[in-house]
């Protein structure tokens, strides 16, 4: 397994009802040992993961 370190960015097609079903998908993650850590950028324009798998 590799380790990634992804960043991501909110666009105009942001949608503040996905954010619970994306919590859930990164628990499921987590519980996969497959996401590291994460968190949101504290301007609030995106976040950043780190991710284990076999290739991007």
């Amino acid at each position: 397994m590799n380790t990634y370190l992804m960043l991501t960015t909110r666009t105009n097609q942001f949608k503040q009802g996905h954010v619970a079903e994306h919590y859930e998908f990164l628990d499921r993650l987590q519980a996969e040992k497959r996401l590291k850590m994460f968190g949101p950028f504290s301007d609030a324009t995106g976040g950043a993961y780190v991710i284990e798998a076999s290739s991007l």
